[in-house]
């Protein structure tokens, strides 16, 4: 009597080990001053550390695997995470213009161990471009800063928080104009948000303009804030401004445009 064979296919997946891995340790960005939060300035680079810690705080030197580096806002007062920041990115992006508009990345760990600005590279230290603060607005003393570095295992577990900072704007470097449908985007490559949409004539609009760094973070506190602004058009005999001159309140000046000729509709405009 013949005896079928019984065979039984065991198919073996790879599986990544992230068990031993409890949370993630993060060092932290900037300087302090005496108890208040760290702090640095927007465009600063900085040497920081990513390590993967077990539950007893040691190193997981067996994992040699990603994690997804972010830069969240924090409420000052509980510390609740309120949501991604955009601002952070490594050095080097600035060769090619791409290190505005980012707000995580992935870090691959080798010995459960990542190093931006490892061996001396500056290129890749980890930059910071969204400010938060005026300089020398250190915050109160023991409390907790603005932003945070948060890290986590691709599926989003093991998480880790870096201690918290306050980023401050750099120099005044630029004006940006914005009109409706527009609003102040730091730390982006254009630095706004939305498209410009068509205005009617007759029909007054605001247009507000922003003293802002090379990262289009606003000026909070310079001597500059109060400077004059004259707003003019491409078109000067069918757009009037009111005021059309004055000076900037903290960094802003905001003027009512209006359009009294039909003779330039359909005509883009500049102001």
């Amino acid at each position: 009597m013949k005896r079928d064979s019984l065979f039984l296919a065991i198919a073996l997946l790879p599986v990544v080990a992230f068990a031993q891995v409890d949370h993630f340790e993060i060092s932290v960005p900037g300087f302090q001053n005496g108890n208040h939060p760290f702090t640095l300035y927007a465009g600063d680079c900085y040497v920081i550390t990513v390590q993967a810690k077990n539950s007893a705080g040691q190193v997981v030197t067996s994992y040699n695997g990603d994690a997804i580096l972010s830069q969240r806002a924090i409420n000052d007062q509980s510390g609740a995470i309120l949501g991604d920041r955009i601002g952070i990115s490594k050095a080097a992006n600035v060769a090619n213009n791409t290190h505005l508009g980012r707000s995580s990345m992935t870090v691959t760990l080798t010995n459960g161990v990542y190093q931006f600005g490892a061996g001396g590279s500056l290129s890749t230290q980890l930059c910071f471009y969204y400010a938060t603060r005026a300089p020398q607005d250190y915050k109160q003393s023991s409390g907790l800063g603005d932003l945070v570095l948060t890290a986590t295992l691709p599926n989003g577990s093991s998480p880790g928080i870096s201690p918290s900072y306050v980023v401050w704007h750099n120099t005044p470097q630029k004006i940006i104009l914005l009109v409706p449908n527009q609003a102040i985007n730091p730390a982006t490559a254009t630095g706004s948000s939305g498209t410009v949409i068509s205005e009617k004539m007759g029909l007054p609009f605001s247009a507000k303009t922003y003293l802002v760094d090379q990262f289009s973070n606003p000026i909070i506190k310079d001597q500059s804030t109060a400077d004059t602004i004259q707003m003019t058009a491409s078109h000067p005999q069918s757009i009037s401004f009111n005021p059309s001159q004055g000076a900037m309140s903290n960094s802003i000046y905001t003027s009512v445009v209006t359009v009294s000729s039909d003779s330039i509709c359909g005509t883009t405009v500049t102001l």
